[in-house]
């Protein structure tokens, strides 16, 4: 009787209850479904939150997570935030081998969130669209280096120093001079004209990229959710970066452009862009013609035509000022500051370059010519070991592959997002001696010259190799000179120095910190 009675409340329950069990399974199996790995995928941590995979994992310092995972799952591994599958490739040759090997396919970027906000340019874009904008992105850099940008660079060192003088050897945070200074800098190549820090579309700017290198970085988790974008509001302050951006093209960009056309005596990167823009209109118009008497000549209908108009126009002129305004004032200033802190924490360091600088240049400050800077060995490898230490932007940018491949046996889906973890490559110790300490001479051979090896790459390397890295080491050699020549580097007593970087993520910036630069002469 008694086990009939439970029977009985356990039929109950289930009739009353039977919607709640239904559902209840449906939500079972669509979990299931959503958290299932595929097979033939690199490893990846077994344990799955169903709906957010391996999100929560995603947080902290993401190099120390990536090293992890590669002792326990090897140099290629993946993991899932959301419904979308990231493949981590580490070691020099691995990564050699995947993005050299079949360039064409894995040049592309992946379609997520952080990507869509920089659709025009060249940072964030692939294919054709890619190719015409490197293509005259990288001629016009090309031809501004030949003509010589060591001068420029030079006048704005200057002005820093100015800046700085005006501590009077107080503590200061030096940042703000850093991210102003290399600003102008870079306004400068752009626009042909000298900026002034205090112009406000200057600070305005640089309050700008502060804000959105935050929020860049806190915008990873919806980068992986696609829903993301149709939510009303603004939940994860992506469509706040939007309106920086737009703020930074309305009262900078687009006019200092607009600013360019009937001059054709200027000669920096927009004039130069311009140029590309009227030969690409004449030799459009050109083949237009060309087509039109041919059509003629063969008494046939003009045919329907598929190809795409080049993208070489006023629009991705603007949106590549802002890749080289946005990405080069973050990784040069974010070099910079780890500079100085790296000497703080290597006074014998400051003391060597001083020495050298002092040996040469006792009195003048001079433009850093290649003829002046083959004199500063020590100097270029002080540069060197900065940008290998900082590793300011340590996975490189993310890609994706055209069509599926197979890699060491594992299967790279084209709707995975693949990054390159560029610290399994410069904090090897085969290669780079007690990679964690901050030593030049790594980069100095026999003969005292500066020189690095091949597994070098805080640039990358490839076609989607950094367009910018010349200027960046220069402007960090001449920023460097002219700071050691004058003052010497002296930390603030009691302050704490962290060697730890903020937590961005997708940038390796210094925490905040303050120095006082006090006058050698």
């Amino acid at each position: 009787m008694a086990s009939k009675s439970v029977l009985d409340s356990i039929e109950a329950w289930v009739y009353h209850y039977s919607n709640f069990l239904i559902l209840l399974l449906v939500v079972i199996v669509v979990l299931y479904l959503w958290v299932r790995i595929p097979s033939g995928l690199p490893p990846c941590p077994k344990w799955v939150w169903p709906g957010f995979a391996h999100s929560l994992l995603v947080k902290g310092d993401l190099a120390d997570l990536f090293r992890r995972l590669r002792r326990q799952h090897g140099d290629i591994f993946s993991f899932w935030l959301g419904g979308q599958l990231v493949i981590v490739i580490n070691g020099f040759q691995n990564i050699k081998e995947f993005f050299l090997g079949d360039s064409g396919n894995v040049a592309w970027r992946p379609d997520i969130l952080n990507c869509d906000l920089f659709h025009y340019g060249v940072i964030c874009t692939s294919g054709r669209h890619w190719r015409e904008q490197r293509h005259v992105t990288r001629t016009a850099i090309e031809y501004l280096q030949d003509k010589g940008l060591e001068k420029a660079i030079f006048e704005e060192m200057k002005e820093f120093i100015s800046a700085i003088k005006q501590s009077q050897q107080n503590a200061v945070d030096p940042r703000t001079y850093i991210q102003s200074s290399i600003f102008t800098s870079l306004c400068s190549l752009l626009f042909g004209h000298k900026f002034d820090c205090r112009d406000p579309r200057v600070t305005e700017g640089v309050s700008h990229f502060n804000e959105n290198i935050k929020l860049y970085s806190d915008c990873r988790l919806p980068n992986f959710f696609p829903f993301e974008k149709f939510l009303i509001g603004d939940t994860f302050d992506t469509k706040f970066l939007r309106l920086n951006m737009a703020d930074i093209h309305r009262k900078l960009i687009n006019d200092e452009c607009d600013r360019h056309y009937g001059d054709a005596e200027r000669e920096d990167f927009i004039s130069l862009y311009l140029q590309a823009i009227q030969q690409q209109e004449s030799a459009d118009k050109e083949k237009k013609e060309r087509e039109e008497k041919e059509r003629k000549a063969s008494g046939k209908k003009a045919a329907k035509k598929d190809e795409k108009e080049s993208t070489i126009n006023k629009g991705n002129m603007q949106a590549v000022a802002y890749d080289i305004l946005w990405h080069g004032t973050v990784t040069m200033a974010g070099a910079l500051q780890w500079a100085l802190l790296f000497l703080l924490h290597y006074p014998d360091v400051q003391v060597c370059a001083q020495a050298e600088i002092d040996a040469n240049f006792p009195e003048d400050t001079v433009p850093l010519t290649a003829d002046v800077r083959q004199k500063l060995p020590y100097l270029e490898a002080v540069v060197l070991e900065v940008f290998r230490l900082a590793n300011v932007v340590p996975f490189a940018m993310a890609r994706s592959v055209l069509k599926e491949v197979k890699f060491h046996g594992y299967r790279i889906p084209n709707n995975a997002v693949v990054v390159p973890n560029l610290d399994s490559v410069l904090m090897d110790p085969e290669v780079f001696k007690n990679p964690e300490t901050f030593n030049p001479e790594r980069f100095l051979d026999a003969s005292g010259c500066a020189t690095f090896p091949a597994q070098y790459i805080p640039f990358f390397f490839g076609d989607r190799g950094c367009l910018g890295n010349k200027i960046s080491q220069l402007t960090v050699l001449t920023f460097l000179f002219g700071i050691l020549q004058k003052y010497d580097l002296v930390p603030v007593k009691g302050a704490s120095l962290p060697l730890s970087a903020k937590g961005y993520q997708v940038v390796s910036l210094p925490k905040d910190y303050k120095i006082r630069f006090v006058p050698r002469r």
